[in-house]
């Protein structure tokens, strides 16, 4: 039995708190910034006897194997630097840092004192993604667009500012795993009253073993569409829409006009289907595999965990086109 840490109690925690129970882990302490009815509620639901107003005197403190960090983003970026000289494995939350600056400086940390560190950039673990990188890997990529539609309401300014880090980078993230690392070529944005930016648009180009292909990432918050990513390879389209569910489509179906539908209509033939989960999985969509995969028990499951050095790049492609 594995014993965690947690320096956080909010919803987050909890979706995480389910699996890990649900895997025989026993969760000896939490760590919150108040001593209220949110946390009440946390030590009671998980059966914790200890808590703490201050992670330093959990860790201190209480007998762990690793710590799991979902605090506030902002919280977390004050304190990573810290974590990450206790020596300890750490899961941590997106985003790590608000800045390329402040991962550089966990990097550095991270080899000077052998910290464990992973990622939850938790789409990494959708059950198709290691079959995925594996076709993408194998055949030749002709084109990327990617959709970004963040919604902004009651969300507060700090948030916005923050908004491509805080939850965008999820899906740059999920493109930088799937078809390597692509280098900013244009960029531009427009502005509403409402929000300093709130439409983006960049173009990437991003290289195979002897070809080039363009990454196209368009965000355009609170637009009526949907997250997705599209990958053009030789004669399939790779779709994700939404990030939970894979289609592959393969040639067309055509249909003659009608009397109903005076048009002809070329309609994508679907090759292939799968969503994110398994019949075991129950929980937030990546959450079960991805804490599988930290604490051990699927080693060879073909999985590839957000690490800093992934971080670093994903936090650097976002300031390249803010």
């Amino acid at each position: 039995m594995q014993r965690i840490v947690f320096i956080g109690c909010g919803q987050i925690a909890h979706f995480h708190a389910d699996v890990l129970t649900s895997l025989g882990c026993k969760i000896v302490g939490v760590a919150a910034k108040e001593d209220n009815d949110r946390l009440l509620a946390f030590k009671i639901k998980y059966q914790i006897n200890k808590s703490f107003m201050s992670w330093n005197d959990m860790v201190a403190e209480c007998d762990f194997d690793a710590i799991w960090v979902v605090a506030s983003w902002p919280a977390i970026d004050e304190m990573i630097l810290d974590l990450i000289k206790t020596g300890k494995n750490i899961f941590v939350e997106k985003p790590v840092a608000l800045s390329s600056e402040k991962i550089k400086k966990a990097i550095e940390l991270q080899k000077e004192y052998g910290t464990k560190i992973q990622i939850g950039y938790n789409r990494r673990f959708y059950k198709f993604i290691p079959y995925l990188r594996e076709r993408i890997i194998k055949g030749k990529i002709r084109s990327v667009i990617v959709e970004v539609p963040e919604t902004t309401g009651g969300k507060s300014d700090f948030l916005l500012k923050n908004l491509w880090l805080q939850n965008s980078s999820h899906v740059v993230d999920l493109v930088y795993h799937l078809v390597g690392k692509f280098d900013l070529v244009f960029a531009d944005s427009q502005s509403k009253v409402t929000h300093e930016k709130d439409t983006f648009y960049s173009l990437f180009q991003a290289k195979g073993d002897s070809y080039r292909f363009q990454v196209n990432i368009i965000s355009v918050w609170n637009s009526p569409s949907n997250f997705s990513i599209k990958i053009y390879m030789e004669d399939e389209l790779i779709e994700l829409k939404p990030l939970e569910v894979l289609k592959i489509y393969q040639g067309f179906e055509i249909r003659d006009p009608t009397p109903e539908l005076p048009i002809r209509q070329y309609l994508p033939k679907v090759k292939e289907s799968q969503h994110w989960g398994s019949s075991e999985d129950k929980f937030k969509p990546g959450f079960y595999d991805q804490a599988r995969y930290f604490l051990g028990m699927i080693p060879e499951s073909g999985y590839s965990p957000s690490l800093l050095e992934d971080a670093l790049y994903v936090t650097e492609t976002i300031e390249s086109f803010l």
